[in-house]
């Protein structure tokens, strides 16, 4: 509390020093608090009990998401300091064991961050539509096209982390709950070819570019060092380019080039040395402590030369907001590797679509707790239905199906609920994927839940969730000191689960929730979970869950 205190003090006496700059601080702050208790009765056994939990959360927010700071002058060449989106984020919960209360979820743990989030930051020289960047979050030099898109990709790339975030997306995941660059690390290769900001480290950058209505550039260079230090000059340059020919068409291009890469370091303690070009070197890489699996530790020291390409369709739907295709190309050639060797070059091929039947702005919280699961917290997701997948040079494909709406605001009156089906290699190829585990099996995995508000008061739902693994769930060890695997995976995870095509795990609930009042609800429901490894199954009776809630 000391630290917080002292950082808003600091703040507020910056906000006198620039009194000049008009910023209106303190906006758009919010608090909760959140009491239940669960009662359950384990139909296999018969035991029964009741758990616990208490929880507060803070987000604080010194800026709202308009950028804010001081505004240049269109007419001549001005300074402009952008600050947007700027907040303190925190999360602390409490349940309670046998010797009373006891902290949970505290910092470090992988449902939640104490934090200070910048959606932007940024100083820069504009001249009309023109401007300099001297310092700034953004535009990175990155290399990513042909990504496979979701409506519930909030989700997936969420950085502060969620004080409910329950169950993890992707659902093919590993290599821990939070990616370098946000969100959870998936196994499925969204980017099957990629060159991401974890991959391209630099010290310092400069960019400058052109923001018009309708045609938006920039140029990047950045240095893996600082002058003194960049005895190999390294560096790293970049371009990106937005063109909208049409009110309905967007065409976007990305090109990035390195240069004398020959080590590359990431803060972290793992180590692995890569062979050089001349048999007397080695290049000693110092791997993202992270623990993320598609960031490739070596990506620059080939000096690759990587270009990208995407087109996007805007189509107005009459009544039911607007239907958007799109299509991307990445390609990156390895220029130290001699041409046509099998590891010159990659290419990613990757096309979808996007039916915002809400229009493009509608999103929302699913912020509520069914059936003891709280799928996005605080992050906001879009309402629509959604399609996307990718292949590379070898013919390896991934998908991904994705669907969200607000039973309360729904086209199919008071009917909603969200879906993910994750596709993995369709196509049954070698596929290898960013964690470097082979797959030769097409694979899926799908989380799925309806609700229906029959009242303002009452809404039942059905939820099923299933992944072709039967250790997804955390690890313990019995009373024999034997590792087993929990039951109830989707909200107690292994970090790093096995997939195959033999095994599976699937969870079933029907519940209805019943809200007396804004802040007063219970919510009873009945759960299983089924498992199958090879050709036994471990059937499961049940568990019946009563939990009573009080929300602020």
């Amino acid at each position: 509390m000391k630290r917080i205190a002292s950082l808003i003090l600091g703040l507020l006496a910056t906000s006198f020093l620039f009194a000049d700059i008009q910023v209106p601080f303190f906006g758009g702050n919010s608090g909760g608090l959140d009491f239940g208790t669960t009662f359950s009765a384990d139909l296999n056994d018969g035991s029964t009990g009741m758990a616990t939990s208490m929880g507060c959360d803070l987000w604080f927010e010194f800026t709202p998401y308009t950028d804010l700071g001081l505004i240049p002058r269109r007419n001549r060449l001005s300074v402009s300091l952008k600050m947007s989106n700027t907040a303190i984020y925190a999360w602390r919960g409490y349940n309670f064991n046998n010797s009373g209360v006891s902290e949970i979820n505290d910092i470090g743990s992988r449902d939640q961050a104490k934090s200070i989030w910048f959606g932007s930051l940024i100083a820069e020289l504009q001249y009309g539509e023109w401007w300099l960047r001297a310092a700034g979050i953004d535009p990175q030099i990155t290399m990513n096209q042909a990504s496979i898109k979701s409506v519930l990709d909030n989700n997936m790339q969420e950085r502060t982390g969620d004080k409910n975030q329950y169950f993890r997306l992707p659902l093919f995941h590993s290599g821990g709950p939070y990616s370098g660059n946000g969100g959870t690390v998936s196994v499925i290769g969204r980017d099957l070819v990629h060159l991401n900001s974890r991959e391209v480290e630099i010290y310092g950058m400069y960019s400058a570019g052109y923001n018009g209505l309708d045609f938006q550039a920039n140029l990047k260079a950045g240095s893996w060092k600082n002058g003194e230090d960049n005895n190999k000059n390294s560096w790293v340059f970049g371009a990106d380019m937005a063109w909208k020919p049409t009110f309905n068409t967007k065409l976007t291009f990305t090109g990035l080039y390195s240069v004398n890469y020959g080590t590359y370091t990431s803060t972290g303690l793992s180590r692995e040395t890569l062979d050089s070009d001349e048999e007397t070197n080695t290049t000693t890489v110092v791997v993202s402590a992270a623990d993320d699996p598609e960031a490739d530790a070596s990506a620059l020291v080939e000096q690759p030369l990587a270009l990208g390409a995407g087109l996007e369709y805007s189509l107005p739907v009459q009544g039911f907001g607007s239907f958007r295709p799109y299509v991307g190309i990445d390609w990156v050639r390895q220029t130290e590797i001699a041409w046509g060797e099998d590891g010159d070059w990659d290419l990613e091929v990757g096309a979808g679509f996007m039916w915002l039947f809400r229009g493009p702005g509608a999103s929302f919280k699913r912020n509520y707790s069914l059936g003891g699961m709280q799928l996005s917290g605080d992050t906001a997701n879009r309402v629509g239905l959604g399609a996307g997948f990718n292949m590379n040079r070898d013919g390896v494909v991934n998908g991904i199906l994705s669907f969200n709406e607000d039973p309360a605001a729904s086209p199919i009156k008071n009917l909603g609920g969200f879906f993910q089906v994750e596709l993995m290699n369709i196509t049954g190829k070698e596929y290898t994927a960013p964690t470097g585990t082979v797959y030769s099996d097409f694979l899926y995995a799908f989380i799925a839940q309806i609700e229906y508000k029959a009242t303002d008061t009452v809404m039942p739902y059905i939820f099923g969730w299933y992944v072709p693994s039967v250790n997804y769930g955390a690890a313990y060890t019995d009373e024999n000191g034997e590792t087993q695997y929990s039951r109830y995976a989707y909200n107690n995870y292994n970090d790093s689960p096995t997939y195959e095509k033999d095994s599976l795990t699937f969870t079933s609930k029907l519940g209805v929730k019943i809200t007396p009042s804004a802040h007063y609800y219970f919510d009873v429901w009945y759960e299983r979970t089924d498992q199958k490894s090879g050709d036994e199954w471990s059937t499961d009776s049940g568990l019946v869950s009563v939990k009573i809630g009080i929300k602020l």
